[in-house]
C-alpha cells in the first residue's frame, strides 16, 4: 500500500467512526464507502469491505455483514484478519458449522498462521472435537519452534483442560526444553502444576524459570505465592523475605513496587504488622505517583484487619487525595465499607451517593449501594437502589442477579418476571442463569424443578465460568446426602455432561439470543411420560465421571468471585481444588441438616399436576415475544409437609445453596467483627 493510499484509507476509517457519520445512519456510511472505493486502488477495497462489514454487524444487519465479509475474503484471501472477523461473527451468532468452515478455508489460504490456528483449536475444543484439534496441532511438527511455540502451548493447555495431565506434562516438558527463552512457557507450566495441586513441583518449575529468565515478572509473583503455601510455618517468612530481596535486584523497575506490595500482604497474613508496614513504605517509594493510591488501599485493609480503624481511615483519605479521577469512586466505595463496618450506615450511604453522582459509569458503586441496604436489612431501599442502578447499567448481569434474589419475598411469579426481563437484557450473563437455577432449587418454591436447574447451571458455567457460585450450586445437586448417600438429581432421560455439545446451539429471539436448550421446547408441552420413577427424585450416588468433569471444568475456569465462592475460600492461598473441597464439606453439612426439607420438596414436585405447571411457568419465562410478557402463573403449591420436631425454615433460607450464609446476611448486626468484615468485604482483593 502506497503512502497516498494509506492516507486515504486512514481518512476513510476516521470518517466512518466519526460522530457525524454515526448520527447520519448506515445509508450515509455506504455512500461514504462508495466514494472512497472509487478513489482507491482495487487492491485496497477488501479493507473497506471489512470496515463496512463490522458496521453492518453492529447495526445487526447480519446478512449484509456476511456478504461483505465474503467479498473481503474473496478479494484478499491471504489476509487472516478477514477470515478471523468473519469466523468470529458466525460464532457469536451460534453458527458453529459455518465458523468451522470459514476457519478451515482461512488456514488453507494462510497456512500455519498463528491467530487462525489458535482460533481453530479453541473452536474445535469448544465443539468437543478434540481429535480434530489434535490433528490440527500435529501439522506444526515441520514448523520451527520459534514460530509455533504459542500454538504448541495452547495445545498443552488444551490437554490440561481435557484432563489429560500426562500428555499435557509431556508437551510442557518439550516446550521447556525446546523454547526455554519464552517466559509464558515457564509461567503456564508452573500454573499447570499448581492447578493439579502439585505445589512443590510448581515451585520447582518457577525457580528453574527464574534462573533462565530472571527478569520475567509473573514468575516472581507466582513463586512468592507458592513459597507461602509450601514452606513450613516457622520458615516461611525467612524464605519469602529472601525471595523478595532477590527479586528486587532482578525484576523490572516498574514491577518492584508490586513485589513489595505482595510482600507486605504476606507479612500481614503472618501477623507481622510492623514488617508489613515497612514493606508498604518501600512499595510507596518505588511506586509511580498515579498508582500510589493502590498501596494506600492495601495498607488500609491491613490496618483494618488489626482493628485500627483510625489509621485505616487516614490511609483511605490519603488514597482519595492521590487517586486519579477515574478511580476515585473505588476509593470512596472502600471508605463506605469502613463506615459500615464501624456501624455508621448513614455515612456509608452519603459516600456511595456521592460516588454514584461523580462516577455514573462505575457499576460497582451501584452494586455496593444496594448490597449495603441488603446488609442493613432495608429490603425496600435495596429494591429501589437496584431499579435505579439498572436504569443506568441495564447490561450488568450482577445487578439483575441481585434484583432477582431481592424479589424472593414478592413471590415466584415476580421472580420469574424479573428473570425474563434479565434474559432480554443480558442473555449471556452466567449470574442471571445461576439465579434462575436457584429459583428452581429452592425447596419452598412452587417451581422446584431439578431438570430446569441443571440446564440453567449448564449455561451459567458456559457463559460466565469465572462465577464460582454456579459450580457450587451444581455441587448442591450432586453432593451426597448422608444416610442414605443420595444427591439431588434429575432422572428423566439420560444424564448429560456439564457441557453437552447441544448446549452451545443458540436461537434468535427477536434482537436477542437465547440458548436453544433453554427455549420452551426444552421442557416440552407435555409432562414427562416417565412416571415410575418420577422425573424428580433422589438417586443413590452421583456418576463419578460427571463429578470429575465438573471439577475439571471448575479447575480450568479458576473462578474468582461469587458470594458462596468467597464464603468457601477462607484464605487467598487456597487453590481451586481446595475451595471445591471446602464447598463439598459445607454442602454435606447443609444436606445433613436440611435433608428433610429437600425430601419433602422432591416428594411434592413429583405430583404430575405441580410438575407440569412448574415446567410451563419456567418455560414461559424463557419466551421473549410480547405474548409471553406476563408469563404463565406458577402453580399454587401446598405447604411442604415437614416432619414434626424438625428445625424451622422458610424460603428466604434457601435463596442460595448455604442456609447458614443466607441467615448471616439477614442478621449481620449479631455477628462477630471478623464475620461482619468477611461479609462486607467478601473476597474482594486489592490487586496491585
Amino acid at each position: 500500500m502506497s503512502p497516498r493510499t494509506r492516507g486515504m484509507y486512514k481518512d476513510f476509517s476516521h470518517a466512518l467512526r466519526s460522530k457525524e457519520t454515526q448520527s447520519r445512519g448506515i445509508r450515509f456510511a455506504k455512500e461514504l464507502a462508495a466514494r472512497c472505493m472509487a478513489e482507491m486502488p482495487k487492491a485496497v477495497h477488501w479493507r473497506v469491505h471489512l470496515e463496512m462489514a463490522d458496521l453492518a454487524k453492529r447495526e445487526k444487519d447480519f446478512a449484509d455483514a456476511r456478504r461483505l465479509y465474503r467479498m473481503a475474503t474473496e478479494q484478499q484471501p491471504t489476509a487472516p484478519q478477514a477470515w478471523l472477523e468473519f469466523a468470529k461473527m458466525e460464532e457469536e451468532r451460534g453458527h458453529f458449522g459455518r465458523c468451522q468452515r470459514i476457519l478451515t478455508l482461512g488456514l488453507q489460504h494462510c497456512p500455519y498462521h498463528e491467530a487462525l490456528m489458535l482460533k481453530g483449536i479453541k473452536h474445535l475444543e469448544r465443539m468437543g472435537e478434540l481429535p480434530t484439534a489434535r490433528s490440527l496441532l500435529s501439522q506444526l511438527r515441520l514448523v520451527p519452534i520459534n514460530q509455533s511455540w504459542r500454538t504448541v502451548l495452547e495445545g498443552a493447555l488444551l490437554e490440561a483442560r481435557a484432563g489429560e495431565t500426562h500428555m499435557a506434562r509431556r508437551v510442557f516438558k518439550f516446550l521447556l526444553s525446546s523454547a526455554p527463552w519464552y517466559g509464558p512457557v515457564w509461567y503456564e507450566a508452573c500454573r499447570f502444576e499448581q492447578r493439579c495441586n502439585h505445589l512443590h513441583e510448581a515451585l520447582r518449575v518457577a525457580e528453574e524459570g527464574l534462573r533462565q529468565l530472571p527478569r520475567y515478572g509473573p514468575l516472581w509473583f507466582c513463586a512468592l505465592r507458592l513459597l507461602e503455601c509450601v514452606t513450613p510455618r516457622g520458615e516461611v517468612m525467612a524464605a519469602t523475605r529472601a525471595h523478595v530481596e532477590r527479586g528486587v535486584r532482578h525484576i523490572s523497575k516498574d514491577l518492584v513496587w508490586k513485589l513489595w506490595f505482595e510482600s507486605a500482604q504476606v507479612e500481614e497474613r503472618s501477623g507481622q504488622l510492623l514488617r508489613s508496614r515497612a514493606a508498604y513504605v518501600k512499595s510507596v517509594a518505588a511506586c509511580a505517583p498515579n498508582l500510589r493510591w493502590k498501596v494506600w488501599l492495601g495498607g488500609a485493609r491491613t490496618e483494618l484487619s488489626h482493628s485500627r480503624f483510625d489509621v485505616s481511615q487516614a490511609l483511605l483519605e490519603r488514597a482519595l487525595e492521590e487517586s486519579p479521577p477515574k478511580t476515585r469512586a473505588i476509593v470512596m466505595l472502600e471508605q463506605s465499607r469502613l463506615h459500615e463496618l464501624r456501624g455508621d450506615v448513614e455515612a456509608a450511604r452519603r459516600l456511595l451517593r456521592a460516588a454514584r453522582q461523580s462516577s455514573r459509569s462505575e457499576w460497582k458503586v451501584f452494586l455496593e449501594s444496594l448490597l449495603l441496604e441488603v446488609r442493613a436489612e432495608c429490603t425496600d431501599r435495596a429494591l429501589r437502589e437496584a431499579r435505579r442502578a439498572l436504569e443506568v447499567h441495564r447490561g450488568t448481569g450482577r445487578l439483575w442477579a441481585v434484583l432477582i434474589q431481592l424479589e424472593q419475598p414478592a413471590g415466584i411469579h415476580t421472580q420469574l418476571r424479573v428473570f425474563q426481563q434479565a434474559l432480554l437484557e443480558v442473555p449471556k450473563s452466567g449470574e442471571v442463569w445461576c439465579e434462575g437455577a436457584r429459583i428452581c432449587l429452592n425447596p419452598f418454591s412452587a417451581c422446584f424443578n431439578l431438570e430446569a436447574a441443571h440446564s440453567f447451571l449448564d449455561f451459567a458455567i458456559e457463559f460466565t465460568p469465572q462465577y464460582g457460585d454456579s459450580f457450587i450450586e451444581y455441587l448442591r445437586m450432586q453432593v451426597p446426602n448422608p444416610s442414605p448417600s443420595s444427591p439431588l438429581r434429575c432422572t428423566s432421560g439420560p444424564t448429560k455432561s456439564t457441557r453437552a455439545p447441544h448446549a452451545r446451539r443458540v436461537v434468535a429471539c427477536g434482537d436477542h439470543r437465547l440458548p436453544r436448550s433453554v427455549h420452551p421446547a426444552l421442557f416440552g408441552a407435555q409432562p414427562s411420560p416417565c412416571t415410575h420413577p418420577p422425573p424428580l427424585q433422589m438417586l443413590i450416588g452421583a456418576p463419578e465421571s460427571e463429578m470429575e468433569r465438573l471439577w475439571q471444568l471448575c479447575v480450568n475456569a479458576e473462578p474468582n468471585y461469587g458470594t458462596l465462592w468467597f464464603h468457601c475460600k477462607s484464605t487467598v492461598l487456597l487453590t481451586t481444588r481446595q475451595v471445591l473441597e471446602a464447598a463439598t464439606a459445607m454442602l454435606e453439612r447443609e444436606m445433613r441438616e436440611w435433608k428433610h426439607v429437600y425430601r419433602a420438596a422432591v416428594a411434592r414436585a413429583a405430583r404430575p399436576d405441580l410438575s407440569s405447571a412448574a415446567i410451563a411457568a419456567v418455560s414461559a419465562a424463557m419466551c421473549t415475544d410480547g405474548a409471553a410478557e406476563h408469563g404463565v402463573p406458577p402453580p399454587t403449591a401446598p405447604p411442604l409437609q415437614l416432619p414434626a420436631g424438625t428445625p424451622p425454615a422458610d424460603a428466604a433460607d434457601f435463596v442460595t445453596g448455604c442456609v447458614a450464609l443466607n441467615r448471616m446476611n439477614r442478621q449481620i448486626q449479631r455477628l462477630s467483627f471478623d464475620e461482619r468484615r468477611a461479609l462486607i468485604y467478601g473476597g474482594d482483593l486489592i490487586v496491585p
